[in-house]
């Protein structure tokens, strides 16, 4: 008789703990759920990137654009932040006058040109660029700031 209580009470103590399962998991599931929404909501926000920065700088000068750019973060402190320098998603600038200049300079004189001569490449650089510098592209005052940095570095790269 023992065993068969036993067998009852175990049935029991399964049947609680399934129940306490299921409990946590539809929790867990509501969590989840809005957490994607959040995660989905924020992707329509940001702007994806074809390439990363790494991808557009001419493979002769890589090692001299991380060196520059490291000094430009961390001695001149023209750059606030740079994720990371192997590939570079996102560079923030300081607000500091002369910031941007250098910032672009720097990045033009990088480039490999190919991407600067060839129409549609030159398309993809820029909107990659001003995501990555941080510029919105469908904000009117945003996307001038960055054009005129832009076509600024390219005047002076090509003196």
């Amino acid at each position: 008789m023992d065993n068969k209580l036993s067998e009852e009470e175990m049935r029991v103590i399964n049947n609680v703990v399934d129940k306490k399962i299921e409990k946590v998991m539809d929790e867990f599931l509501i969590e989840k759920d809005k957490l994607d929404k959040r995660v989905s909501n924020l992707e329509k926000e940001s702007k994806a990137i074809f390439q990363e920065l790494n991808f557009y700088i001419d493979d002769s000068k890589e090692s001299m654009f991380k060196e520059n750019l490291n000094i430009l973060w961390k001695k001149e402190n023209y750059v606030t932040w740079v994720d990371d320098l192997d590939n570079i998603r996102h560079i923030s600038i300081n607000k500091r006058y002369g910031s941007l200049k250098h910032i672009f300079t720097l990045i033009i004189s990088c480039i490999d040109l190919i991407y600067i001569h060839h129409e549609k490449l030159k398309v993809q650089l820029k909107r990659d660029l001003a995501i990555i510098l941080g510029f919105n592209a469908d904000d009117y005052k945003s996307y001038q700031a960055f054009k005129n940095a832009y076509y600024n570095a390219i005047d002076s790269i090509d003196k």
